[in-house]
């Protein structure tokens, strides 16, 4: 099944190729982000930005300084939708949106540039409010989990067979050898508490990921494709991947001898499908997903 903006080398691991869909979907999100508008607005305002250029590049009204700033947008874009399958576009988007609109204001007239600076200072404002408070969540969380990943590590859990670099996903790129060497250097998780440890766990059998295909064989009784039932619970019977379609977000919920275990998967960008990477039983697992969810092994 083809996935929008990459595909699986040999490895698993993504070739890149250029997709004019991703694109779009690129400035859209792009666009979304800085001045925080739904996507049919951030839509118009792509295609009136993306107008402007197109009519000026006509009328031969763009400077060296404007074509570079452009053609740097440009190269970011193919780079971005090309390695990254759709990623996270909004940290990009400080850096994008500006440098078109410096491009094109000169042309226009000083009152549209009075404007179109109000808008980008209000904008950055708006968006500086948001990500201030994730980055202090998102501290609080990994220093309450961390001990909890460092323990399950110790006691060599069961970890899923999704791509090495991600392994421990709430991380980032946190791999498990890297918790070996902190392990090795004498580093001790104490007695980390029950609610971390069911995250970590859910983490560690558990990888949600944008690309690839199911495997088969991993869940007792699942053929093809079935809705996805957050009452059902399924005997995982051996490791390897299912795919889930058509949801925004995927919650799981694990239980085998070591515990219990739960997290969930948001699919980059505009992406609909999701690839659940799942570890070697016997365990069961059921899962959550939006309304009309398909769950395919």
């Amino acid at each position: 099944e083809p996935v929008i903006g990459r595909r699986e080398g040999p490895v698993g691991q993504p070739v890149p190729r250029i997709d004019l869909v991703e694109l779009g979907r690129y400035a859209v999100d792009v666009i979304g982000a800085v001045f925080a508008t739904p996507a049919p607005l951030s839509g118009l305002l792509a295609v009136a930005l993306l107008g402007s250029v197109v009519a000026l590049a006509a009328r031969r009204r763009l400077d060296l300084a404007a074509v570079v700033m452009l053609g740097t947008v440009g190269l970011l874009a193919l780079v971005t939708t090309m390695l990254r399958d759709g990623g996270d576009y909004g940290r990009w988007g400080d850096q994008v949106v500006p440098l078109v609109v410096i491009a094109v204001a000169p042309t226009v007239s000083r009152r549209a540039r009075h404007v179109l600076a109000l808008v980008l200072a209000l904008a950055g404002v708006a968006a500086l409010a948001g990500p201030a408070d994730d980055v202090a969540r998102i501290r609080q969380e990994r220093r309450d989990v961390f001990p909890a990943v460092a323990a399950l590590q110790a006691d060599r859990e069961p970890l899923h067979p999704g791509p090495s670099t991600v392994s421990l996903r709430l991380y980032g790129y946190l791999t498990p050898a890297m918790v070996d060497r902190l392990l090795a250097d004498g580093y001790d998780p104490g007695r980390p508490s029950e609610a971390s440890m069911e995250v970590a766990r859910g983490e560690r059998r558990v990888l949600g990921w944008p690309a690839g295909r199911a495997s088969g064989g991993v869940l007792a009784g699942l053929e093809g494709c079935t809705p996805v039932d957050p009452d059902a619970v399924w005997r995982v019977v051996g490791a390897g991947t299912v795919v889930v379609t058509d949801t925004d977000t995927v919650r799981w919920r694990w239980r085998d001898a070591f515990g219990t275990g739960s997290s969930f998967y948001r699919p980059p960008g505009t992406q609909r499908r999701v690839v659940l990477h799942i570890a070697e039983g016997p365990a069961t697992i059921s899962l959550a997903a939006d309304a009309g969810a398909q769950l395919c092994g």
